[in-house]
Parts: C-alpha cells; sequence; structure tokens
C-alpha cells in the first residue's frame, strides 16, 4: 500500500505480528523505527518474543533515564492494548529474570505473560514460538561434540577478542556520531554466514520440531531473520530485531507467514526519513501513564548496579 501524495497512509493491517530482541535500555537509534513501525501496523495479536527489554544491560550499568524514542515505543505498546491488541511478552535470556517472577499465565499491564507458545496457524500447521536461547544448549553440545577442544578454547579467546575491539569502536561512535555501529551483530552475521552455522542451527531447530510433534518452530534470538521450509514442510521462522536488521514476521489469514523489513517498508509507504522520534508530536502521548508504570516495574526489576535491589 503506497501512500497518496498529499494524504496519510492508513495502517498496514496484519492479524498476527511477532517482534523479538528491541533490546530496549540499550542504547541504539534503533527505537526510531521501531516506534514508527508499531504506529503504522494493526494487529489482532502481537507477540513480543524476548529481549524486548535488554536487563542484562540494565544490571551493570548506572541507572539511566530512558530515552525519549524507547518511551515512545511503549506508548505505541500501550496504545495497542488500549485499542485491544493481545499482546503475549514471551521472556528470552536478556529479561530472563521475567521468567523468575512467576508471571507465566498472568495478564499485567496488559500484557499476558508466557513461558512459549503453541499455536495452530490457518492451515493446521502446530506451531511453536520461543525465544531461542533454548536451543544454545543443545548446539554448543554438538559443537563441542565434534570440535577438538583445542580449537574450541581458541575460537573462544578469539570471539572474546573481536567482541571487545567491536565494543570499544561502538563506544567511539556513539561519542562522535550520536550512535553505535552495532559492530559486533554484523561482524557476528557475517561469520555465522561465512561458516554455514545458521544452517546447521537451522537443521538442529527444525529436527527438534519433528521429534517433538511440531511443524515448525518460531524464534528470535539469533539475530538473523528467516522464512525456511523443510522438504517435508517443517518450518524455521526467525523474527530478527530491531538493533541491525529491523524486522518483523507476519501471519495472514490465509496462513502465509511474511517478513517485514521496515526500512524497505516505510519507502514503499512513501513514509519521511526521520530517525529522532523525539524530535516530533508524540501522536500516543496519552498513554504515557501507562508507560510511566512500566518504566517503574522495569527500574524494580533491573535496578541498575547503582542501587540496591528491592528485598524479596
Amino acid at each position: 500500500m503506497r501512500k497518496k501524495s498529499g494524504s496519510a497512509a492508513a495502517p498496514e493491517y496484519y492479524p498476527l505480528v511477532i517482534i523479538s530482541d528491541t533490546h530496549l535500555g540499550r542504547p541504539n537509534d534503533a527505537a526510531d523505527l521501531l516506534c514508527e513501525f508499531l504506529q503504522n501496523i494493526r494487529c489482532d495479536r502481537l507477540i513480543l518474543n524476548g529481549d524486548i527489554i535488554d536487563g542484562r544491560r540494565l544490571i551493570t550499568h548506572a541507572s539511566a533515564e530512558f530515552p525519549e524514542a524507547q518511551k515512545r515505543v511503549l506508548d505505541a505498546i500501550n496504545r495497542k492494548i488500549a485499542e485491544g491488541t493481545e499482546v503475549i511478552y514471551i521472556p528470552g535470556n536478556h529479561d530472563i529474570e521475567l521468567r523468575q517472577m512467576g508471571l507465566f499465565g498472568k495478564t499485567i499491564m496488559g500484557m499476558r505473560f508466557e513461558k512459549s507458545l503453541d499455536m495452530v496457524d490457518p492451515r493446521g500447521r502446530r506451531l511453536l514460538i520461543a525465544h531461542g536461547d533454548f536451543f544454545d544448549a543443545m548446539e554448543a553440545k554438538n559443537i563441542h561434540a565434534k570440535m577438538p577442544p583445542v580449537l574450541y578454547r581458541i575460537g573462544d579467546q578469539l570471539n572474546l577478542l573481536f567482541n571487545k575491539a567491536s565494543a570499544t569502536a561502538d563506544k567511539a561512535a556513539d561519542r562522535l556520531l550520536g550512535r553505535p555501529l552495532t559492530l559486533i551483530g554484523r561482524g557476528r552475521h557475517g561469520a555465522e554466514k561465512l561458516l554455514g552455522s545458521n544452517k546447521k542451527r537451522e537443521q538442529l531447530i527444525t529436527d527438534y520440531a519433528r521429534k517433538n510433534g511440531y511443524k515448525g518452530v518460531i524464534c528470535g534470538h539469533f539475530h538473523v531473520e528467516a522464512i525456511k521450509e523443510q522438504k517435508d514442510g517443517v518450518l524455521y521462522l526467525n523474527s530478527g530485531d530491531w538493533v541491525v536488521n529491523f524486522t518483523a514476521l507476519t501471519l495472514d489469514k490465509n496462513g502465509d507467514w511474511g517478513l517485514v523489513r521496515w526500512p524497505e517498508k516505510r519507502r514503499e509507504l512513501g513514509l519521511k526519513r526521520s530517525w529522532r522520534t523525539a524530535a516530533s508530536d508524540n501522536p500516543d502521548k496519552q498513554f504515557r501513564p501507562a508507560t510511566e508504570e512500566m518504566l517503574k516495574a522495569i527500574g524494580k526489576t533491573w535496578p541498575g548496579r547503582d542501587k540496591k535491589p528491592p528485598k524479596p
């Protein structure tokens, strides 16, 4: 749907939208695009499939105010809740504390929390929706079994050095350009593609689906968007991320899965280029009180290293 000159584009409608790995709480410029995406879609169900809040970073850094663009992401989610969208939150490994709080099956602040989800799509396929870190141990076990220990230790040290160098470059870019370059994510994606590890991981996950009676698995975690179907019809789907790729999975009423790549979609819709959401009027400002309640809960769950965690 292309925006007509001089008129506002109608929101894109999808019965189901899945996003993951937004890493709110970590400095990046992706929140502007995510906010814009949420403001320009309608959906009956929105699944937040893990690492929505980067609690791992929040608890290892001094407490800081959420950037305005990230607050507006929460504003947009609260609008969806108010409009009747079913919002489901599945914690990941960066917001893992939510798994330990007895939230599963409960609806809090308009969101239902689940460890994972079983769903049947319009084509009758039983699918598992989970963040995906569950598969890390399985993948590591396979790698360790096939790789001589000395090579694994060398690879582990090289990965550590690369991460440190990338983090230093990101900090320098953040100071000079106002945003990090996400070199760790981009470098990792390139290395995984070169080594073919994505394909091996997808095979491991689809094998798990077969053994457990699923026709597919939907995950995030790996930050590599995908819609792939094996010869026997078993699906591997990944929603990608909102740090490097800016992607979401969608499902239409016919059971067809799609990937929205927002930088491309926004051009198709004729939206103006604007990274700085906070510089514009907030169309969801009436939902800021609900957002402030969410921010208070986030602060209690991940208090930052300069604050003592609340007593249990």
